[in-house]
């Protein structure tokens, strides 16, 4: 009978987890507690999981993915073995690649490892999946004891051009963020004929940013006409706040307009959008303009497109 191995994601493991896995890691079940307080540590400073392999009801295989505390865009993972009698069957792989699947969707932009330098297995697990060793930098309050410092990033995000097929989605974020972009009642059925007339403008590029097949964003350009190009929307899901998507829309905006010959990107914004502001003076923009007129205040941001020629 051929053996299956399963590889599941856990939050919050449980007491016979937690205590199979301290026996199968370090032959010590009654470290059961010491598990249970690291997940509890991240958990209630951060976030955390563990990706756990097993064989029948035998813990073979573990993963910890801890949230950094100072920067949500960077995660650690460590604590990473396979038991002895499973080694050579590519689990931690599989157990890698799991953790990756769920870290894209916690919005991870980076994440980083510690390796001890003879430990000669892990040193070929980073290479093999792209990771590069960068001087060290400590990770919350975990302290280093002489490992080599590992760091790969996650791209989460794929950007398509928008076409009529795929209006709809670009009607319903709208109606999600319509407070933020200060939309009136949105009356569908026209609203729905505005995008798609919009869709066909020759003189306006618009994208839709994707999570897997799952479209989280709208993106907006206009200007190509002289040396401007313009961010002139951006429609991220709020589900999908503080996860990356803003700063990967903006780099993708400008190295489009880079590439269409334009030498500034601008971008309108209003005074009460902070998070927008925020995320702007973050990608290195400059305030140009205030305007008040009877409702609000409309600022508009703008950066120099030279210096990512090089």
């Amino acid at each position: 009978m051929q053996e299956i191995i399963s590889i599941t994601v856990s939050d919050y493991l449980g007491f016979e987890l937690a205590e199979k896995i301290a026996a199968a890691q370090w032959h010590r079940p009654d470290w059961r507690d010491r598990v249970i307080r690291m997940m509890y540590d991240y958990k209630s400073r951060s976030d955390c999981f563990n990706v756990i392999a097993r064989s029948g009801g035998a813990v073979i295989g573990r993963i910890q993915c801890m949230r950094s505390v100072t920067n949500p865009r960077l995660w650690h993972f460590g604590d990473m073995f396979v038991a002895p009698e499973y080694r050579r069957r590519h689990i931690a792989s599989q157990m890698l690649n799991a953790a990756f699947e769920v870290l894209c969707d916690r919005g991870c932009c980076v994440v980083r490892a510690y390796v001890e330098p003879e430990n000669i297995p892990s040193l070929g697990l980073q290479k093999k999946f792209e990771f590069n060793e960068v001087p060290y930098e400590q990770f919350d309050d975990l302290l280093n004891e002489g490992e080599l410092m590992f760091e790969r990033d996650l791209q989460a995000y794929t950007i398509v051009p928008a076409s009529e097929e795929t209006a709809l989605y670009i009607c319903e974020l709208c109606e999600q963020c319509a407070k933020s972009l200060h939309i009136g009642e949105i009356v569908y059925h026209d609203f729905y004929n505005e995008i798609v007339q919009m869709l066909n403008d020759t003189d306006e590029k618009n994208f839709l940013i994707y999570r897997g097949a799952f479209p989280c964003a709208w993106l907006k350009l206009n200007g190509f006409t002289d040396d401007a190009g313009w961010l002139s929307m951006l429609a991220v899901a709020p589900s999908f706040h503080r996860r990356g998507i803003g700063k990967f829309s903006v780099d993708f905006a400008e190295r489009y307009l880079l590439e269409q010959g334009k030498k500034y990107i601008r971008i309108h914004t209003t005074e009460d959008n902070d998070p927008a502001r925020m995320l702007y003076e973050k990608c290195g923009y400059a305030l140009v303009d205030s305007r008040r007129n009877s409702e609000r205040t409309t600022l508009t941001f703008e950066k120099a497109l030279t210096n990512l020629r090089q």
